[in-house]
């Protein structure tokens, strides 16, 4: 059997992934995960879909990928690290609201947020670094994301269309895909680009149990949306 790659087919874009758990937002009650698979550079036929678990997930994810193809990155909507100081309260999370206070109330605390957003974020991370031990995870932060680039002049005309025609054909299922697109979407941009400011270094000593992970952040918006 001749193993060669073919010269003329054209070169494979990075795979990254999305995920949701639990649902809208970690959405109380409806054990909805949200799915997610976009190759760099061609957003808009981003594939997506809603799970009802994380196993199923994982599973999904097999089934998108291409013979050969193994998935760079992932997004994840859920803490990726964790800090043991009083509360158990995350440098990161302090950080960003006091930055953007418009986020305060989006920025919950470890504390404060639902279990399937705890739980299932982190059983997404050990699976995948189980599955593909080189992938990187980047923790990320769906909501005020969506904020900062929708409310941004450039938003409509910038690379976010391409997504955005995505967008436009989901279901009524979208509220639980498009946060697993979104997070899919910035952290590959964040590896196409100089990746943002990492919240997770304001926590060298925390606890990362499925191993390094990020927390990107835009603090200049308009600029990751023009390049």
């Amino acid at each position: 059997m001749d193993t060669t790659e073919d010269a003329t087919a054209p070169p494979r874009r990075p795979v990254v992934l999305g995920f949701l758990p639990g649902g809208r937002f970690g959405n109380a009650g409806r054990g909805r995960c949200g799915v997610a698979l976009l190759r760099q550079g061609d957003e808009a036929h981003a594939e997506s879909d809603v799970t009802r678990s994380v196993d199923e997930a994982l599973a999904w994810f097999r089934a998108q990928l291409g013979p050969g193809e193994t998935p760079q990155a992932a997004g994840i909507a859920a803490p990726l690290f964790w800090e043991t100081g009083p509360g158990g309260v995350r440098r990161a999370d302090q950080w960003l609201r006091r930055a953007q206070p418009g986020f305060a109330r989006a920025v919950r605390p470890l504390s404060a947020m639902m279990g399937a957003t705890v739980v299932q974020g982190m059983a997404m991370a050990l699976r995948l670094r189980a599955a593909w031990p080189e992938i990187r995870l980047n923790e990320t932060r769906p909501g005020p994301l969506l904020a900062t680039f929708r409310d941004d002049p450039g938003f409509p005309g910038s690379r976010l269309a391409a997504l955005n025609a995505a967008w436009q054909k989901l279901n009524v299922a979208a509220e639980d895909r498009l946060p697993a697109l979104l997070s899919a979407w910035w952290t590959a941009r964040c590896l196409a680009l100089t990746p943002p400011d990492d919240l997770a270094l304001l926590a060298p000593k925390a606890l990362m149990p499925a191993g390094q992970a990020t927390s990107w952040w835009p603090l200049e918006p308009a600029r990751w949306l023009a390049a």
